[in-house]
């Protein structure tokens, strides 16, 4: 019986010096893993209401009205709309920003791309205050959230011409980008 416990030790002493390998010639392999991420500050997409605004033959006399408020076929109300919002935290400090191309028509930005009509542009309001280029055109706060609504006011403009001199006929296309920027 000796004999048998004596050899049993052996042959799991040997066995386990099988299984480990030895010191001098084990070999070590590591490798180091990173881990990054990035968190952002929640955000939105706009919706527009009427994205695209087209109006038919304009005369010059009815842009001088829609200056002096006496004639608002020219103006029209969009309704910008907070969508698919994302990200972590409130929309607390953040703001609603419009961008576009800009001409300056007696002393007023107005939003103008391109087109051969000279002396017009398209004036944008919020709030009852005119905004131009990278404006806010809405803040937001902490207590934002998606489907929120914020009406702007957009209109065609001569930038408060009185007479119609500085208008001249030709085709008119202007376009902004309303963009949320978070802080």
């Amino acid at each position: 019986m000796f004999f048998i416990i004596q050899h049993y030790k052996t042959v799991l002493l040997l066995l386990f010096a099988s299984l480990t390998p030895a010191t001098g010639l084990a070999a070590t392999n590591s490798v180091t893993v990173t881990f990054e991420a990035s968190f952002y500050a929640r955000t939105c997409k706009i919706d527009v209401s009427e994205p695209l605004i087209e109006y038919d033959k304009v005369h010059a006399q009815n842009i001088v009205g829609s200056d002096n408020g006496k004639f608002s076929a020219l103006t029209r109300e969009i309704i910008l709309t907070l969508s698919e919002c994302t990200g972590t935290g409130s929309l607390g400090g953040s703001s609603v920003i419009v961008s576009g191309n800009t001409v300056v028509v007696n002393g007023q930005s107005l939003f103008k791309d391109g087109g051969s009509a000279q002396g017009v542009g398209v004036k944008l309001t919020s709030n009852g205050a005119t905004k131009t280029n990278r404006d806010s055109v809405w803040d937001l706060t902490s207590s934002s959230a998606e489907s929120d609504r914020q009406p702007v006011e957009l209109a065609l403009s001569c930038g408060g011409c009185s007479n119609t001199d500085s208008i001249t006929t030709g085709d008119f296309q202007a376009s902004m980008t309303f963009t949320v920027i978070t802080n």
